[in-house]
């Protein structure tokens, strides 16, 4: 038989298999319109994700890099390390919990961000204070030596930074966990939630040389001014690490809308989780749009590439 009485007399075939390949070219364009789609985030919803850890990151390089020298330095405390270890103990203990109640928190406005907004007030009531402790001091008139005495101004201060700094490091924890969690919620996107914690690593260094670079002229100005290390250096740069964060912190709180946010992630992954189920129950359709492609190149040999698929799926 030759080739044109072997089309002619398979046009039946012919036309259903073109037909197939309508259908087949549908489906992929309705995939490629939807594989992109992973979210509804925004450029300033995505960045102010990205910015939302800088409270955080900015008192963590204050408080791991000068809390010790300021309590032994400048506030003469004799057992300022007992502040440093009972911030560590309240945030191992912190941590976990945080991450189990957020997971059983529901409110209007999310599961996490209820737990951000308390972190946030938690380090701004629990921070300032540590580094403004003179001032709390002169209230209570621990600094006058001819009320009280010398080894009873050391135990209350020893108190007073211990109970602060574990306050502190509760809120850190909650505000830490409470932001994490959110990666998973915002985007079904691999790459994006890569993408979120590799900008928040960048904005967490960024963080960092804001507090080093502060601190240098700070120091240099004031304590050059006084002549003498100033607890006035590290009130101003306490004050700035909370204006910075502040800022940021309210940013993330006013643009991301929870709710919203995981209600269009949730979505969005079931539409997904579709379109993969069909993608693997149409795998003999996938070959069929292979077929054609080939046909582009060489119209006669479509037939042999037919007969295969045929012998290969027994159809």
């Amino acid at each position: 038989m030759s080739q044109d009485e072997y089309i002619q007399t398979d046009n039946s075939q012919t036309n259903s298999l073109m037909d197939w390949n309508k259908v087949i070219k549908i489906n992929e364009k309705d995939i490629s319109f939807q594989k992109y789609k992973f979210d509804s985030l925004t450029a300033s919803q995505f960045w102010a994700y990205c910015m939302g850890h800088m409270l955080n990151d900015l008192s963590a390089a204050c408080w791991f890099n000068y809390l010790l020298f300021y309590l032994k330095r400048i506030m003469h405390v004799d057992f300022g390390s007992y502040a440093m270890l009972s911030g560590q103990i309240a945030d191992a203990l912190a941590t976990p919990l945080v991450g189990y109640y957020s997971d059983r928190t529901n409110t209007s406005i999310g599961k996490r961000i209820p737990w951000y907004i308390g972190g946030y007030v938690v380090i701004i009531f629990s921070f300032l204070p540590v580094w403004n402790g003179n001032l709390i001091f002169d209230w209570m008139s621990l600094r006058n030596n001819n009320l009280v005495q010398v080894s009873y101004q050391n135990q209350r201060k020893t108190i007073y930074y211990t109970v602060f700094s574990a306050i502190f490091n509760f809120g850190w924890a909650s505000l830490q966990i409470s932001h994490m969690c959110l990666v998973p919620s915002l985007t079904c996107s691999r790459y994006k939630r890569d993408k979120l914690n590799s900008i928040r690593n960048t904005f967490q260094f960024i963080a960092v040389l804001i507090v080093y670079v502060t601190a240098l002229i700070f120091f240099q100005l004031v304590n050059s001014k006084n002549g003498t290390d100033s607890e006035q250096a590290f009130q101003y740069l306490s004050l700035i690490c909370v204006a910075i964060g502040t800022a940021t912190s309210v940013f993330f709180i006013i643009q991301i809308n929870e709710p919203k946010l995981t209600s269009d992630c949730t979505k969005y992954a079931r539409i997904l989780l579709k379109i993969l189920k069909e993608s693997k129950e149409n795998k003999i359709q996938n070959n069929y749009s292979i077929i054609f492609k080939k046909m582009k190149i060489n119209k006669h040999i479509i037939y042999d590439y037919f007969n295969q698929a045929q012998l290969n799926y027994n159809i």
